[in-house]
This record gives C-alpha cells, sequence and structure tokens, in this order.
C-alpha cells in the first residue's frame, strides 16, 4: 500500500470517527488495521497522523476522499477497508445518523455488490454465534446452531469460529466467539474481532489440534459427490533404467480441491515424481490410487482425469494465442461447434487475463510478441480447455518476474476453488506464493521424502528437529512473512570443522531426515481417502479420426504459412535451385546455339534434381516431429490419434514437396529445354521427396537433438549419392558389394538409384523422337548382339571343348572345359526363349555334360542356323526402322527438320549411358555365365522368379508376379513401397525403440 493511499484511508478513518466523538474504541479499531498492514515501528507514526487528521477542519468532503482511496484500491483492499469502517462506526455500539451517511458515501465509491457490502456489516456486527448465517457463512464448533443457516464444520471446540466466505474466495473474514486460548498464524486469536484470514492460515486450536486454510476453504467448494475425487500415494518408489534409486517409499493422501507443492533440492527427484504420478513413469514399487483405482494398472481410462503442464512450453510458435487454445479445445470436444468453442475459447482468455492478446502470433524466445507470464498462463489454458480434475505442474513460475508468478499461482489457486486437485513442483516460492498451498511434500537429494504436511507447519517441524531458538516462530512477527528458504538451510546444514570452516559434509544425511519423516508421520491418524461411488475417469470427448485429421491439418498447415521466412523459403527455394544449376549446366559446344541434344551435361543434372529432392525433403521433415515432441506429450493424455497426426503432418509437406518440384521442374525445363515428359520427371522428384520426407521424420522422431538430427542428414545422403548408379558405376564398385548381372542389393534398398535409373530410361524410352523407334530399335540391338556377339563366343567356346575335351589334360584343364561346356548348356537352353522355333538336338547331351566331335559339330550348326536367323531379324528391324524414319521425314517436311526434331528431343548424352556405348565391352564371363553388357536398355529379360525383380542397371522393363512392367512405372512403385515401409516404422516408432533399447 502507498504512502498517499495510507494517508487517504486515515483522512477516511478520522472523518467518521469524529461525526459523534471519538472513543478509545474506535481508536482501538485504526491501530489494528495499521498493526495488520505497518510494521509495529510505523503504527505510533501513523496512529499521530491519524489524531492530526481528526484536528482537521470540518469541510472535508467525505465523498471525495472515498472517491480518491477507491481508485487506488483492489476489490480485496476495498472489502478490508469496508471491514475496517463498520468495525469504526459499531466500535462504540452505536451509529449515529451522520456515521450512517458517510458510509453510505464510501459505499457509494467502492466497486462492491450490494450482497457483499450487506454481509459484511452483518458479519461485522454479529454479537454471538447465530448472528453468523447465510450459504456464504460457515460455522466451525463441536455442535451446530439451530438457529443458524450457515455451513457447519465439525472440531474439537468448545466456542465457535464464523467465517464469511466474499466474492467465492476473493477473501474470507474469520471471528471468533468463546474463551478458549485460540492462535492464528501462531499469534494470539483475540475473541470477537473481525480479522482477515489469509492464503495459507493456520488456526491452532485447543489440545493440539490444526485447522488449515484449506479445510475451510474445502466446505465452500460446490462439489457435488461424484465431483469429489481422492488421490493417493502408497508406498511409491522409482528406479531409473541404470538401476540407480530415484524414489523412495512415498506415502501421500490428498483429495479434490487443494494446491500440493513439491520443493526440493537439485537432484531429489521432484520431476520424476511429477511424472510417475502423471502416469508418464510406471512406478518400480508401490502404486497411485485415484478414488481407490490405480492409475497405472488402467491408464488409458484415467487419462481423461488427468493434465500435465511441463516446464517448457507447450506453444506453437508461429500460431496465435487464440489459434492455440482454438486449436486444442477442437481436439478436447467433439460435441462442440464453431459458436460453442469460440466461447470456451474466450471465456479461458477472458480468465487467464490474455484477451487482449488474443491476436499476437505467440513466438519464441528469440522473437517475443508475449511476455513470459502470458506464455506460462497461455500453457495453463491449454489445460483448463480440458478441464481435467487434477493438473501437474512442472516449475510454472520458473523464469517469471515476481509479479508473474504470483498471478500464476493466483490461478492455480483459484482453480482448487472450483474443485481441482493440483500438483506443484515449485523452487523458491515467495512468502505469499508458499502461503497459498494446502499440502507440501520436501524430498531431499537422492529421492528420500524429508516432510509431507502443512506449508506453514513445515517451517515449524524443521526448526524443532534442528533444535533451534524460536522453534514454534513460522513466519516474521513484524511482517507475517515465511521464507521457506529456512527449509533448506536447515535440512542441508553443514558441519563445522574445529577450525571454524564450513565443511562439505551435511549435519544430516537424506537418510536421516528420511527416518525423522517416517517416525513423525506413524504418530499421525492416516487420512482416509474416499473410494466412493465418484468416478475414475472423466469421459473423453475426442472428436473423431477424420476431425481429428482436419484439426492436425489445419493446425499446421496455419502454423507452416504463419512463419514467414520458412513460407519463403518453400516458396522460393526450388525454382531458384533449378534457376542455378540448370544455368551452369546450359552448355553448347564451340559457344554456339543451346540443342539440348547435344548437352553433355543432361544426365548430371537429372542427378542434381535427385539430390535437390532428398535433401530439400530431408531437411524440411528433419525437426517436425522433435519439434512437436512436448505438444505430443502434452496431448498423449487425450488419446488422440496418432495416425492422424503423422498423416496430416505427412500430408502437408507432401503437399509443400509438391508444390516444390513442380517449379524446380518448370524453372528446370524451362532453362535447359528439357523435351517434355514433365509429368513423369515432376512425379519421379515428387516421389523421392516424399521417401526423403518419411525418412527425415524417422530420423525426427528417433532422436532429441537437433544437432544430431542434422548430423544424421549427410550421413542418410552420402549412401543415397554413392549407390545412385551415377557417382561411381556399379560395375566399379567393390566386387563385395556388386554383380556386373544385376544391380547389388546394397544399392536396391537407396530411392536414389530407383529415381536415377527410372529417369534415364524414361527420358530415352519416352521422349517424342525416340519413343518411335524404341521397339523396332531394341530388334535390332538385340539381333546385332546374338549375330555379332554371341554365336562368335558360343562357337568359341564349343571349338575349346572340342579340342580339350578329349585330351588327357590336368585338373585346371578338366575343370575348365567342365565350366565352358556347363555354360555352352545354359546358354543353348536361354536361347530357346529368344528363337523358339531353332531345335538343338544334342541339348540332352550337353546336359549330361558329355561331348565329342559329333556334338561339336551339332552346336556350330545350331548356331550357324542360329546366325543365320538373327541376321534375317536385324534385316526386318532395319526394315521397320527405315520405315518409320521415312514416315517422320514425311511428317516434319525434310531431313533437316528430323535432325532438329531429334536434337530438341533425344540426348546423345543420355543415349550414351543406357547403351553403355563408351565399354567396349559387350559379353563378360563372370560365375560360369554369360552377362551381356551391350546396350542394356534394349536388353528385355526373357524369364525371371515370379517373385524377382532384380535386373541389369538400365532394364527396359521390370518382371514381377508374372507380368512386365515399364522401368519408370516399377521405379516408381518401388520409391513408394519404400515410404510405405519408413511410415510403417515412423507409426511403430521402431528406431526410437531400438535405440532406447540399446541405451537401456
Amino acid at each position: 500500500m502507498s504512502e498517499s493511499v495510507l494517508q487517504v484511508l486515515l483522512r477516511l478513518f478520522a472523518l467518521i470517527a469524529r461525526e459523534d466523538g471519538v472513543t478509545s474504541e474506535e481508536r482501538d479499531v485504526v491501530r489494528n488495521f495499521l498493526e495488520e498492514n505497518l510494521a509495529s515501528a510505523d503504527v505510533l507514526v501513523y496512529m499521530d497522523k491519524f489524531e492530526q487528521y481528526l484536528k482537521e477542519p470540518q469541510e472535508v468532503d467525505v465523498s471525495q476522499v472515498a472517491r480518491s482511496a477507491a481508485k487506488e484500491l483492489s476489490r480485496k483492499q476495498q472489502v478490508v477497508l469496508l471491514l475496517h469502517l463498520f468495525d469504526l462506526v459499531l466500535a462504540d455500539g452505536n451509529v449515529s445518523g451522520g456515521e450512517e451517511a458517510h458510509l453510505a458515501a464510501v459505499i457509494g465509491s467502492l466497486s462492491l455488490e450490494a450482497e457483499w457490502v450487506a454481509g459484511i456489516r452483518a458479519f461485522a456486527g454479529a454479537a454471538r454465534p447465530a448472528d453468523i448465517s447465510g450459504q456464504d457463512a460457515l460455522l466451525i464448533s463441536h455442535a451446530a446452531l439451530p438457529e443458524s443457516s450457515a455451513k457447519f464444520k465439525q472440531a474439537d471446540l468448545h466456542g465457535h469460529l464464523g467465517i464469511l466466505n466474499i466474492g467465492d474466495g476473493l477473501i474470507y473474514l474469520i471471528k471468533y466467539f468463546g474463551d478458549e486460548y485460540l492462535q492464528l498464524n501462531h499469534h494470539y486469536l483475540p475473541p470477537h474481532r473481525n480479522i482477515v484470514l489469509r492464503h495459507g492460515s493456520v488456526i491452532s486450536l485447543p489440545h493440539g489440534r490444526t485447522l488449515y486454510f484449506s479445510d475451510i476453504v474445502r466446505e465452500f467448494l460446490p462439489l457435488s459427490q461424484d465431483e469429489q475425487l481422492s488421490f493417493e500415494v502408497q508406498g511409491l518408489e522409482y528406479k531409473f533404467p541404470k538401476g540407480n534409486q530415484g524414489l523412495h517409499p512415498i506415502h501421500l493422501s490428498e483429495h479434490s480441491g487443494r494446491l500440493v507443492a513439491i520443493m526440493g533440492a537439485s537432484g531429489s527427484g521432484k520431476s520424476t515424481l511429477l511424472n510417475v504420478l502423471n502416469g508418464n513413469l510406471v512406478p518400480s514399487k508401490g502404486q497411485v490410487l485415484i478414488n481407490g483405482r490405480p492409475l497405472h494398472a488402467g491408464l488409458e481410462q484415467m487419462k481423461g482425469l488427468i493434465g500435465y503442464v511441463p516446464q517448457d512450453d507447450l506453444l506453437i510458435d508461429d500460431l496465435t494465442v487464440y489459434q492455440n487454445l482454438y486449436f486444442n479445445a477442437k481436439l478436447c470436444h467433439k460435441d462442440l461447434d464453431h459458436p460453442g468453442l469460440d466461447a470456451l475459447v474466450m471465456r479461458v482468455l477472458t480468465d487467464l487475463g490474455l484477451t487482449e492478446t488474443r491476436d499476437l502470433r505467440v513466438g519464441n524466445s528469440l522473437e517475443k510478441t508475449i511476455s513470459g507470464g502470458q506464455r506460462k498462463r497461455l500453457n495453463i489454458g491449454l489445460e483448463l480447455l480440458r478441464a481435467p480434475a487434477i493438473i501437474f505442474f512442472d516449475e510454472p513460475t520458473s523464469g517469471l518476474s515476481s509479479r508473474d508468478s504470483e498471478n500464476t499461482m493466483d490461478l492455480l489457486k483459484e482453480l482448487t476453488f472450483k474443485g481441482k486437485l493440483i500438483f506443484v513442483v515449485i523452487h523458491q516460492p515467495s512468502s505469499d506464493i508458499f502461503k497459498m498451498f494446502d499440502s507440501l511434500l520436501v524430498l531431499d537429494t537422492g529421492g528420500f521424502p524429508a516432510y509431507y504436511g502443512n506449508p506453514v507447519d513445515a517451517v515449524v517441524y524443521f526448526r524443532k528437529a534442528s533444535e533451534q531458538v524460536s522453534q514454534n516462530a513460522a513466519a516474521c512477527d513484524e511482517c507475517g512473512n515465511i521464507n521457506p528458504e529456512q527449509i533448506f538451510n536447515i535440512l542441508e546444514a553443514k558441519v563445522i570443522d574445529e577450525y571454524g570452516n564450513i565443511t562439505n559434509r551435511r549435519k544430516s544425511s537424506p537418510a536421516d531426515w528420511n527416518r525423522l519423516h517416517l517416525a513423525a508421520q506413524a504418530g499421525k491418524s492416516a487420512v482416509i481417502s474416499n473410494p466412493a461411488p465418484a468416478k475414475a475417469a472423466h469421459g473423453l470427448r475426442t472428436p473423431s479420426w477424420l476431425r481429428q485429421f482436419g484439426v492436425f491439418w489445419k493446425r499446421d498447415f496455419l502454423s507452416k504459412i504463419g512463419n514467414r521466412q520458412y513460407l519463403a523459403i518453400n516458396l522460393l527455394q526450388a525454382p531458384l535451385l533449378a534457376l542455378i544449376l540448370a544455368g551452369l549446366v546450359r552448355h553448347s559446344e564451340g559457344g554456339g546455339s543451346y540443342q539440348y541434344g547435344k548437352n553433355e551435361n543432361i544426365p548430371a543434372f537429372f542427378f542434381m534434381s535427385i539430390v535437390v529432392a532428398l535433401f530439400v525433403g530431408m531437411t524440411m521433415s528433419a525437426e517436425e516431429i522433435f519439434r512437436d515432441r512436448k505438444i505430443l506429450k502434452r496431448e498423449s493424455f487425450l488419446s488422440l490419434s496418432r495416425s492422424g497426426y503423422l498423416l496430416s503432418k505427412t500430408g502437408i509437406l507432401f503437399a509443400f514437396m509438391a508444390f516444390q518440384m513442380a517449379c524446380f521442374v518448370l524453372v528446370g525445363s524451362w532453362v535447359l529445354q528439357l523435351p517434355g515428359l514433365y509429368l513423369g520427371y515432376w512425379l519421379m522428384l515428387f516421389s523421392l521427396g516424399c521417401f526423403a520426407i518419411l525418412l527425415g521424420l524417422n530420423i525426427s522422431a528417433t532422436f532429441n537433438s537437433a544437432v544430431t538430427i542434422y548430423i544424421l542428414i549427410p550421413l542418410m545422403l552420402i549412401p543415397q549419392l554413392i549407390l545412385s548408379g551415377t557417382v561411381v558405376r556399379f560395375d566399379r564398385l567393390n566386387p563385395g558389394f556388386t554383380s556386373p548381372k544385376e544391380v547389388p542389393l546394397a544399392a536396391d534398398v537407396m530411392a536414389s538409384r530407383w529415381a536415377y535409373e527410372g529417369l534415364m530410361v524414361h527420358f530415352f524410352k519416352e521422349n517424342a523422337y525416340h519413343s518411335r523407334f524404341f521397339k523396332a530399335q531394341a530388334a535390332a540391338s538385340e539381333a546385332v548382339f546374338f549375330k555379332d556377339y554371341w554365336v562368335p563366343e558360343m562357337t568359341a567356346i564349343a571349338s575349346y571343348v572340342g579340342r580339350h575335351g578329349s585330351a588327357s589334360e590336368g585338373d585346371a584343364t578338366r575343370q575348365a572345359v567342365q565350366t565352358r561346356l556347363t555354360l555352352l548348356s545354359r546358354q543353348m537352353d536361354a536361347h530357346k526363349l529368344v528363337v523358339p522355333d531353332l531345335v538343338l538336338p544334342c541339348a540332352d547331351s550337353l546336359k549330361a555334360g558329355r561331348f565329342s566331335s559329333g556334338i561339336e559339330a551339332c552346336v556350330v550348326q545350331y548356331l550357324e542356323t542360329a546366325r543365320f536367323a538373327h541376321v534375317q531379324a536385324y534385316a526386318k528391324a532395319r526394315k521397320e526402322l527405315d520405315l518409320l524414319a521415312a514416315a517422320l521425314a514425311k511428317e516434319l517436311g525434310d531431313g533437316a527438320q528430323v535432325s532438329n526434331f531429334q536434337l530438341a528431343h533425344h540426348n546423345e548424352a543420355i543415349d550414351k549411358l543406357v547403351r553403355n556405348s563408351d565399354s567396349g565391352t559387350r559379353l563378360l564371363e563372370q560365375d560360369g555365365d554369360l552377362i551381356r553388357t551391350f546396350e542394356p536398355v534394349y536388353h528385355y529379360l526373357r524369364k525371371s522368379p515370379t517373385l524377382s525383380y532384380r535386373t541389369h542397371f538400365y532394364s527396359p522393363d521390370k518382371p514381377f508376379l508374372g507380368q512386365r512392367w515399364s522401368t519408370f512405372a516399377f521405379n516408381v512403385g518401388m520409391i513408394w513401397a519404400m515410404s510405405l515401409l519408413l511410415y510403417g516404422l515412423l507409426y511403430f516408432e521402431v528406431f526410437r525403440k531400438l535405440l532406447r533399447g540399446r541405451k537401456g
């Protein structure tokens, strides 16, 4: 209270007191007021000022003075002022007309409801217990008064304590009727005196009984039987995965409408206890009972009861204050439409004092738009929307100013008045905050409970245990403040050595304090919880899967477009990269005009496109789930759909990827004059980007550090690049990883390999020029291979076997002959699939491993016939190619136009790659088989196992399930199959569980 306000109040007291002569009783009222608000040294000073005001001229206007005071007083202070004014005018037992007029003037200037004023006047003038009446009044005694309509609470008290509740818990007044010795906060409670009952007050009754502030408040809570809730902790222990004891046996018993503090030094297990109590951790021993039902045994059914607000923010930075609450409300209340949700959110905003900030973006620690206190209240608001019966708070005042801390704790205290049971982990609370708590649990280092009971009594308990002077002095006699820090000063007091130096050794170990605590608890009567027909859980009213998906989608989408930097990067990143990369590789020979067909850098550009899709997808998603992890932890209490969340997340990222790859394809195609095929090009990059997104989401869901995540991105990317078939050809890899016959298995698990091969084959086969000639060209290529390479090779093998097969050669030669003979037999069988009408009469002899001059002649004759057949096939294919070329020339007009058309659609660098024309090897013998390396893009596999898909690189199609699929379509399907597998791993958190298992 400021000096100016105090002087105005004293002048007001003086004006009313001197109306009919100042009595000693009225002076006592003023002195009591000063003693309640000032230090004892200042009371005499301001009593002198009061005497001076009594001597002022009579012309001073009471209304003007009252209005001046009212402007500076809160509603609580106005109640206190009015109480003391009634004490003043009633002190001599007579209220004159002038005093009534002055009272009316003061009351008219205050912003207090008429029923409050009437209640305060009746309470102040009550001369006997029966005068205490009404639903807002409470009488505490050993027997009820039949003539009083007040609430009644039984206590071992011969006499009556009257309590008045003003403004549903705004302030409480107390008056004692009796002659027993009672103490209020360890000070004498005089009878028939009107006193403000402050938060955390303790009333000491006769015979050592104690009445706490929370006991009184609970009598006014409008809770039905179904809303009553008991919370018991029986012998709770917790061991960390490595076996260390985190919590030693803990016993608690609480109920609705209480604010419970958990305090302790660093490393005492406060947060661990909170996570065990709310179900996030499973205790090693003991149990938590809610209304007599085990929490951890039926956690899914209990989740509707429990709310959790961790120390860190659970806000979405890029949404507004209103949007954070609105989307959370939609996930909690399936039955509310938009008007109902809006009304609920606005009510919570009003209760939190955040109405003016509703449209402000929440921001983050580096870009603040709302204050720390507002962020804390908004975090609390997220839980208030759901209205759980039990709420756990981890350091709700951490990082806040003293004013914001008190405002936050005031809000939590108000929640208890509505019947909530609230647990708070708190560090170094102020005196006012400390008095708000109804119960206190003190944990010592190592998870040892050292005290459980009333907070104010805790100070007395530790002072007595340490045998300090003034053991019953919990609060300062002058100001009434309590210093909670003295609890820990006593708890952790150090031994002083013989030289007077403080050592690092404690006087009493945590185990010692725990033994003392257990002894003290054993002497108390157990508090019996009420396992009555109360509900085990509040039914969760979460919306359907489809509605959850919609909420997740809209919330995430608005969050992303609310981040301007994120949006700008996603809009500009792809086209800028395409412009830069395409501009760099736009090569023209001799500096002449640019021609797509002559640009040797087109394969490199496609490879860079793959790198861009992988990199953009992984960086875009790498922090998504990691960033949401705390929000997901809070929403786990709602039992929301994980698939709804993941599908909305991937859906939005896929949409951004679709846009980015469309921009990349359009800009890159424009700069490099790519020959159409834009849809296929986009589809491949989009598919690859979606794979990268899911890979990034798996990384994001697995690791707990952003640094680790971004270190892992290159580790994921580099194998994709090396095993794409571009940087290093597969036939140049370590022989232990590859085979010239098929793409190595290590590459088959790389999405880049499928993307690169698919693009190369697609742009070779499907461009507007070569698509006309591909089938005929493939037939010609096959004929050339067999007549020019295969037949001569088979003839040479037959000749080798003929020369050495019957000779008495060494073991090595016989082994070589047998190998060649086996190879010859296999090749003859395989050739039947190419030319089915051609029959080898001596095929059975070859299979049996027999060979003679006659068989050699049979094989040679077959090969000559085969060569002639392939010569005819080649001639047929060439004729078809000539006809197709003539038709194209006729269509375009002349040969020059055909050449330009070819250069505009068919790239020579891609042609060289997929036809392997730079390689001098056409046939390769390995592991007893002949492998075709000649023009792989024209090489169709005639037969393969039903479930096999494996082929050589740049194969024109892929066999699978008895069908032949185009390489482009199959490769796109393979990328999506890998993406689906990654989604499954993400949904079931396989990598995170494996990592956790290894750590355990």
